[in-house]
């Protein structure tokens, strides 16, 4: 995605190239079919008068406060992308204050930021300088930018070696997280957190998008996925059972 990076009401922005930091390509992709094998095609069909809608013809409707309010596209605000705009930066704890505890949930998606191959020098090294400021002063850069005809809240920050826009929710659209009391430590817990090692190399890749592809190859077929236990502290009983047997064998 190109775009230009601005800051305040400078006319002059920073021409840059973002790439999302999750792959979008996917290994398969489900459609709704038919029983003969074509796919499905949904068609806008009202569910009061039963009569085909053209996509033109298409309104906004919500409901407010218990009451339907309809408008028509064209009275809805026009928003169009085309820059990152950066109003203002600020510090983590400053930033902190606003989101409170919820600060590692206001944080939506990552992207990149980058250059084309035929970029001039001196954007190279504008940005270069960018990121080593960010980093030096340890700031975050807070703006707007469209997405998908979509205002969204932005941050610019350094993170590692690379410089990112991070798409971010705004507070009001963050639930309160459940609050938790921190209390004496269970020795059964303790135990069973140290047996636990770090995830193997195999864990980090996706297990069901493999089945579902080995299913659509011919490969493999569903098997059923054996049932739970009752409680996860009869489990951890049980474990730690099992535990004590193996050290008196040993």
């Amino acid at each position: 995605m190109k775009t230009q990076l601005t800051f305040g009401s400078m006319a002059v922005g920073i021409p840059v190239k973002l790439t999302k930091m999750c792959a979008e390509d996917k290994p398969f992709e489900f459609h709704q079919a038919c029983p003969c094998g074509s796919q499905i095609h949904h068609e806008n069909v009202c569910s009061g008068c039963g009569k085909k809608v053209e996509y033109a013809d298409l309104k906004k409707l919500a409901e407010i406060d218990g009451k339907v309010v309809i408008l028509d596209k064209t009275q809805l605000p026009k928003l169009e992308g085309g820059t990152l705009n950066v109003g203002g930066f600020m510090t983590p704890s400053e930033l902190g204050q606003i989101y409170g505890t919820n600060i590692a949930s206001a944080f939506k998606e990552f992207y990149c930021v980058g250059y084309e191959k035929k970029a001039k020098k001196s954007t190279i090294e504008t940005l270069n300088q960018l990121y080593t400021t960010l980093r030096h002063n340890k700031k975050i850069g807070i703006g707007k930018a469209v997405w998908s005809s979509k205002e969204s809240l932005i941050a610019l920050m350094a993170i590692g070696n690379a410089l990112y826009v991070v798409k971010m929710w705004y507070p009001t659209e963050i639930r309160e997280a459940t609050g938790y009391v921190e209390t004496k430590t269970s020795a059964e817990f303790d135990a069973f957190i140290d047996r636990m090692k770090p995830p193997s190399a195999d864990f980090w890749t996706n297990k069901t998008n493999e089945r579902i592809m080995n299913l659509l190859t011919g490969k493999e077929a569903l098997t059923e996925v054996a049932e739970a236990e009752s409680s996860f502290m009869e489990a951890l009983k049980t474990e730690a059972k099992k535990e004590e047997k193996h050290i008196e064998v040993s």
